[in-house]
């Protein structure tokens, strides 16, 4: 892509200036102010509507002296490419907007229109912008025309994302290939990727340095907690276990036939037998006399219901009478507010304010118009004042009704309740008297306790448990004896199987401790196998780093890059530095060799990317001698001699000395170096 034409009409405080390099370089000089610059910003407002320094919101129009904007005039750029061989002809405008606004004799300023034009043809912004999109996106443009554009505007990881793309990256399979060393990694990586099987290994040893932490404490936890064994016999124990087993077990024997004896046992079944039957008579006698009294308790009961069912109803009614109570309040109170608000409408009087201008022409109004106005306003006034009285009248009355209709519901409320009080009254009546007629009828029925039959069972009973405590008497301190007996050996073998118990939590407790021993042994060996494996993919990631930087730097002549730094724990981390002969860009190096590193990054670029358009070098004056490009070049030198802006078209030399002026000129800005 070269530049045949470029012309710019009012931009920048350019008045007017067109440059016709024909494809050619151009060398333009000029001092500072004199509008160098001006011509890279045209370039880039026209292709992307931004100056050279990427910013949107610059100031296209001429200024006068003080500053302010020369209006009504036409800020326009145009130029003409040669493009695959064809030519392409792109032209923008930027000029303000006035309008004249109704009623008013002059125009205002409204605002910027700017328009696009595709070899002289009118376009949208969209169809413009579509076709500079088809020759190249924005960034890729910059990064072919600005030498100072990757270095100083994209951010490192971009940088390096430029780079592997056009470079190419390295695959793991190469760097494994690249190392002896590395043969193993294959087998350690698996189905993971190298980043998953570094988060992977983190996890893994974080993990494991957590439980090595704890071994220790739970280690010194079961030593703590191993029972004392010193002078316990644990075959004597186990002798001793076995003897007071067999005691325990011929006392309790013992036991059992003395409580088990066969006359007692007799003794007290007759007694149980005696006990049901006594128990039988009662339940005989008190089902005769509840069926006696059955029918009362049910007239009792429904006596009951009755009571209950009426206090329901009462209990309702109050509560209706206290709910009505509050509506009534309620409504009162809103009767009360629009009683106020008619009054306050009926005593508003009639107000008008007459505009006497025409709104639409502004001129005054004939007297009968003004007239006849007022009327129409005061007569709807009326309509509305009469409207809006007899709404909060007929609105007054229904709240009057409303008041009225439960006024009547709670006195006929009133008047149940008291009914209900009576029937309430009558209900308990018949409660007492029912109750009183079942007492009657129970005593009738009399005692049981006082039947012939029942005085004879107890007297029976009494007999029997006579007879039980005679022979009981002397099991009863035979029984004693033995069972204080029993609960000595009791005490003496448990003291014996406390003793044993400690000899086998000691034991477990030691198996614990030679576990956790096991388990520490083994979280050792297992994070000292994913130390190693960290310091494989610690050489795969130099080795890496190696390839990728060698075939990076084997694209360039003047560039290099250091695409990863080394951190102090010896692990690598990416980055993106540009060197030139080991001098960082952004640290030390001057603003001749940036550039030369610039060219050389914006032509292994265009290589890549196949398209070669035009590079606009400021501050060209910085470099002795430019390196050659395939490019199309546009250099803006500053000088001090030329107060305006001199065009040169070609590489040759139109006046001698014109490079010793250049360099005697970078050699003060700059310094020797440059």
């Amino acid at each position: 892509m070269k530049l045949l034409r470029l012309t710019l009409q009012n931009f920048k405080g350019i008045k007017s200036l067109t440059i016709e390099p024909q494809g050619n370089n151009v060398r333009i000089w000029g001092e500072n102010g004199t509008g160098k610059t001006t011509i890279a910003d045209s370039i880039n407002w026209l292709l992307f509507g931004k100056d050279s320094g990427n910013k949107k919101d610059f100031d296209i129009k001429t200024l006068t002296p003080d500053g302010q904007p020369i209006h009504n005039l036409e800020h326009s750029v145009e130029a003409e490419f040669l493009h695959n061989g064809k030519p392409l002809l792109l032209k923008k405008v930027f000029k303000e907007k006035w309008t004249r606004k109704r009623g008013t004799a002059t125009d205002e300023f409204t605002g910027h229109t700017t328009d696009h034009f595709i070899h002289g043809v009118p376009v949208s912004a969209r169809e413009y912008a579509d076709k500079i999109a088809s020759i190249c996106d924005e960034e890729t443009f910059k990064l072919l025309t600005s030498p100072t554009y990757f270095n100083t505007e994209l951010h490192w990881q971009k940088r390096r994302e430029v780079l592997l793309q056009v470079c190419g990256d390295v695959s793991d399979a190469d760097v494994i290939a690249s190392s002896k060393e590395l043969a193993e990694l294959p087998k350690i990586l698996g189905d993971h990727s190298m980043d998953e099987l570094r988060k992977i290994i983190k996890v893994q040893k974080t993990a494991i340095n957590k439980e090595l932490e704890k071994i220790p404490v739970r280690i010194d936890e079961a030593e703590r907690g191993l029972p004392d064994v010193v002078g316990l016999d644990k075959k004597k124990l186990d002798a001793q276990l076995k003897d007071l087993t067999a005691k325990l077990e011929a006392k309790q024997a013992e036991i059992s036939r003395i409580k088990n004896g066969q006359e007692l046992a007799e003794k007290r079944k007759a007694l149980r037998e005696i006990e049901a039957e006594l128990l039988d008579l009662r339940t005989k006698h008190r089902a005769k006399a509840d069926e006696l009294a059955a029918g009362k308790r049910a007239e009792k009961d429904k006596a009951a219901e009755s009571e209950s069912k009426i206090r329901g109803e009462i209990g309702t009614a109050k509560r209706t009478i206290a709910n009505n109570k509050e509506a009534i309040d309620e409504a009162e109170k809103a009767a009360a507010s629009l009683r106020a608000e008619w009054h306050e409408v009926n005593d508003k009087a009639f107000e008008f304010e007459q505009n006497e201008n025409c709104p639409a022409c502004k001129r005054p109004l004939p007297e009968e118009e003004l007239a006849q106005a007022r009327e129409e306003a005061e007569a709807d006034f009326k309509l509305r004042k009469a409207k809006k009285l007899e709404e909060i009248t007929t609105d007054g009355r229904k709240r009057k009704a409303y008041i009225e209709m439960l006024l009547d519901k709670n006195k006929q409320l009133s008047s149940d309740v008291k009914e209900f009080e009576i029937m309430l009254g009558i209900a308990r009546t018949d409660q007492e008297r029912l109750q009183g007629e079942i007492a009657q009828m129970m005593v009738a029925a009399g005692d049981p306790n006082e039947t012939s039959e029942y005085t004879a069972l107890q007297d029976k009973f009494h007999q029997v448990q006579s007879d039980i405590d005679v022979i009981s008497l002397g099991d009863r301190e035979m029984l004693t004896v033995a069972m204080e007996q029993e609960a000595d050996i009791k005490e003496q073998l448990a003291a014996v199987e406390a003793d044993l118990k400690k000899f086998d939590d000691r034991k477990k407790g030691e198996a614990r401790i030679k576990e956790l021993a096991a388990e520490e042994k083994r979280l050792a060996a297992e994070y000292e196998q994913l130390e190693k494996d960290s310091h494989l993919m610690e050489q795969f990631e130099r080795a890496q780093a190696e390839l990728i930087e060698s075939k990076v730097n084997g694209r360039f002549k003047h560039a290099t890059f250091r695409l990863f730094t080394q951190n102090i724990n010896g692990s690598i981390e990416p980055c993106c530095d540009t060197l030139y002969n080991g001098v960082p860009y952004n640290s030390g190096l001057n603003k001749g060799h940036q550039g030369i590193v610039g060219l050389d990054i914006i032509a292994t670029l265009c290589e890549h990317y196949g398209f070669w358009p035009p590079i606009i070098y400021d501050n060209a004056e910085s470099v002795t001698r430019l390196p050659e490009m395939q490019n199309q070049m546009i250099c803006l030198y500053v000088s001090e001699k030329d107060k305006q802006l001199r065009v040169k078209i070609g590489d040759d030399d139109e006046e001698p000395g014109w490079r010793e002026e250049v360099e005697k000129i970078t050699n003060t800005l700059f310094g020797e170096e440059a």
